[in-house]
This record gives C-alpha cells, structure tokens and sequence, in this order.
C-alpha cells in the first residue's frame, strides 16, 4: 500500500480533532500484561534492546 492510499481527501480514512480538554487528566488504566506486550512490540519496533 502506497502512503498516497491513505489521503484523507481520498475518503478513505476521516480526520479527527479533540478539544484540548480531553488530553488533559486521568486517561484510563492499563493492566501489567498490555504494557508489557506494548513495550516489547515498541522495544522491536524501534530496535531498542
């Protein structure tokens, strides 16, 4: 797949913004066993030992 394939304006994928209240403040919880495989997948992803 071509990066071109991604365009918005294609249709393909919509644009989204959120108000800058919602970043702010208590997200969410993510338990042991996520973080981990997320910081594995990241560790292999950007080659990190």
């Amino acid at each position: 797949m071509h990066w071109a394939d991604l365009d918005p304006s294609r249709g393909r994928e919509q644009v989204r913004t959120i108000a800058r209240e919602r970043l702010v403040g208590e997200a969410g919880w993510v338990d042991r066993e996520t973080m981990e495989e997320v910081s594995l997948w990241l560790r292999d992803f950007l080659s990190l030992p």
